[in-house]
């Protein structure tokens, strides 16, 4: 190759320059680069003269140094003479005049720009040859990129990795960056190996497009991280963050971080009353609004159904957590407009737990926030609570009583406890309520009023309730047939999805018959979903029970419900009972539910009645039967304590029916006697 014809004009200028720098310098006698910079001008100029006369080795580079003020300048030079020598190691591979090493050339094309992936040809780290796709991947053309260093395309921060990968020679698929002529950072898969062409060793690497294999990593990360319905981080995520949030807080000093619990309240009856699509806008509002109140540096989270969390960092006081949680609860308040010309109202209950002085355990923290949120639900809701530590007294005592619970059903502590119900005119007992009653070993008797929200909070009131009913079916089948047990059924009982089977079971291992047995269930039963509530109901039906609903009055007491669904049985309030004899309020409520319940052809029982007024009224009122202290109190009632009550039945019947003879003949007598008076008045009169 002729250098001299055709580098002279470049050549000559880089050495006018060089050779001519000194006498344009000032000289400076403090300068202790001196003899590095003469050091360099000289060997740039023996390169140069090397050059020109053919003498120079194309490996041969200029020295860089840091404070050399012909640094760009050799770096140039340098560039220049890597392109060089990329240009005679091409021509020397395709100029050969070795048929064999021709053929083999053509292959090698031939294949290389029909592959996939991107191959380039490199000697020492410099750019010999390319296939269209590194052309097309980069940007670049076959002239921009002959000749250049692989490294100087990798992006900054790979660069050292991409370093050592040439150093180290090995075949391992390894990923980097690169960057195009854009500046876009492309990431890739490069593997590479020393391959022998036309007596060169050159090293061949093949590079991988991989944008969308991240692309699609990056979407499957999101989609394993983030909640389908509201984007937020899921619960997996969170988990991550949170942990990353207590690690980054432990370093920090004077600021504090906390973990917020967030609930809405009484979401299930919207979502029940107008069904999931209303709840999902919800929960999206929700979400918006959420990321809406907090700061970058924050993070909101959906923890599953309508709970949600969120990590507050860098807070200077206690207060700005206070701010955000009453900014949250005054933006979640708001009226949210759902479609169709639907718009709800919730409100959100808030448990906060702060870090490090509540701790630093990612477990314990939540555990803690979550007892703060119920706290926030006990206060009456729409509000929050700061976790402290008498709160996890009740909390402990709660799992305790779960923990007891469980043991009592295994332990066979439970009992049953009996409560007559009678006719309101003539007092016979008709039937007996099923009332639990927890004799714990240690604790003694337990108020159901303490025990039963428990049991219902865990679920545990469903195993319960199946002993219950299978207990009062087996206990009711031992007495007289004239007497029905009724069970009551909790509203999480009512969704056990075994309760028709369940009751089923009951019937036919007790030997009860069906009619004898009634169930009552209270109207939360119906507005949690009332198509299924309606079914379930219409199967028990068929199975021949009776259907009471209970504590009627003190819930939404719509009559739709009564029209519906088919219920043989009202049972009226306590509540409303105590007191009718003097507030004419509630005589007045007594008397339109007694007169609604059998304009639809239920039967009317009062419960909780005590003295003879109240019972006087009600049997005034029409009402069928009572059930309350004064018809008699809860107690237990084997087969020989019934039939003692079904011959205090007969006798109580006997005597009215002796009483009622009495009064008859009381009442002929009477009129025999003024017939008498009458008659003899007559004789008078006709004697005069």
């Amino acid at each position: 190759m002729h250098f001299k014809a055709l580098f002279q004009p470049v050549l000559r200028l880089l050495f006018i320059p060089l050779r001519f720098s000194g006498l344009f310098r000032k000289p400076n006698h403090g300068d202790l680069t001196e003899p590095t910079i003469a050091s360099s001008v000289r060997q740039m100029e023996n390169l140069i003269g090397k050059l020109l006369w053919h003498d120079a080795k194309l490996d041969e580079r200029l020295p860089i140094r840091e404070k050399d003020p012909h640094k760009r300048l050799a770096s140039l030079f340098n560039s220049y003479l890597d392109k060089l020598q990329s240009e005679e190691i091409r021509r020397k591979i395709t100029e050969t005049s070795n048929s064999k090493h021709q053929e083999e050339l053509t292959k090698l094309a031939t294949f290389a720009e029909g592959a996939f992936e991107g191959l380039t040809l490199s000697r020492d780290g410099v750019v010999v040859e390319c296939n269209h796709v590194i052309y097309e991947l980069l940007g670049y053309s076959a002239e921009e990129l002959t000749g250049s260093l692989l490294l100087s395309h990798v992006a900054p921060d790979y660069k050292e990795q991409a370093r050592a990968n040439l150093l180290a020679n090995e075949a391992t698929p390894q990923e980097s960056v690169l960057l195009s002529k854009t500046g876009e950072r492309i990431p890739v898969e490069v593997r590479g190996r020393l391959i022998e062409v036309v007596g060169e060793t050159l090293r061949i690497s093949a590079i991988r497009d991989m944008r969308k294999q991240k692309e699609d990593e990056a979407r499957i990360r999101h989609l394993a991280q983030h909640d389908m319905l509201t984007g937020l981080p899921n619960r997996t995520y969170f988990r991550e963050r949170f942990q990353q949030a207590i690690q980054t807080q432990m370093s920090a000093d004077g600021t504090t971080s906390a973990v917020l619990l967030i609930d809405l309240d009484r979401f299930k009856d919207i979502n029940d009353l107008y069904g999931h699509p209303v709840g999902d806008k919800l929960i999206q509002t929700v979400a918006h609004r959420l990321n809406a109140c907090i700061s970058h540096h924050d993070m909101a989270a959906r923890l599953g159904g309508d709970e949600f969390a969120i990590i507050q960092v860098n807070n200077k006081s206690d207060a700005e957590v206070g701010l955000l949680t009453n900014k949250i609860i005054d933006v979640l308040s708001k009226p949210i407009h759902v479609g169709n010309s639907i718009t709800v109202r919730t409100s959100a209950s808030i448990g906060i737990a702060l870090i490090p002085d509540h701790g630093t355990d990612p477990d314990e923290l939540m555990s803690k926030a979550d007892i703060a949120l119920y706290e926030a639900k006990e206060a009456g809701r729409n509000t929050f609570a700061f976790f402290e530590a008498k709160m996890e007294e009740s909390i402990l005592l709660r799992r305790t009583m779960e923990g007891d619970l469980r043991n009592a059903l295994k332990n066979r502590e439970f009992q049953l406890h009996f409560q007559p119900q009678a006719r309101s005119d003539t007092r016979l007992i008709v039937g007996f309520e099923a009332l639990l009653r927890w004799n714990h070993p240690e604790k003694g008797q337990i108020s159901p009023n303490k025990f039963i929200p428990v049991a219902e909070e865990s679920g545990l009131i469903v195993p319960i309730g199946r002993w219950v009913l299978n207990e009062a079916c087996r206990q009711a089948a031992q007495w007289p047939e004239q007497y029905r047990v009724g069970v009551n059924l909790s509203p999480v009982q009512f969704c056990d999805e075994y309760l028709i089977e369940e009751v089923e079971n009951a019937l036919a291992n007790s030997g009860l018959s069906p009619e004898r047995l009634e169930l009552e269930i209270t109207e939360s039963v119906l507005i949690h979903d009332n198509r299924r509530a309606l079914s379930i109901l219409n199967q028990l039906k068929a199975l021949g029970i009776t259907i009471a609903l209970d504590d009627f009055g003190i819930g939404y007491s719509s009559l739709s419900y009564l029209r519906r669904f088919p219920f043989d049985r009202l049972k009226i309030d306590r509540s409303f009972v105590k007191g009718v004899t003097h507030t004419p309020e509630l005589a007045a409520i007594i008397r339109a539910v007694i007169h609604l319940g059998q304009a639809l052809g239920m039967e009317v029982i009062a419960e909780g009645v005590e003295t003879e007024p109240e019972l006087a009224l009600l049997c005034a009122e029409s009402c069928d039967e009572v059930q309350g202290y004064l018809i008699g109190r809860p107690q237990t009632l084997d087969g020989e304590m019934a039939k003692h009550v079904s011959n205090a039945n007969l006798e109580i019947q006997a005597l009215d029916e002796y009483i009622s003879a009495l009064q008859q003949t009381s009442q002929k007598l009477k009129e025999a006697e003024k017939q008498a008076v009458n008659g003899a008045g007559e004789l008078s009169h006709a004697g005069d």
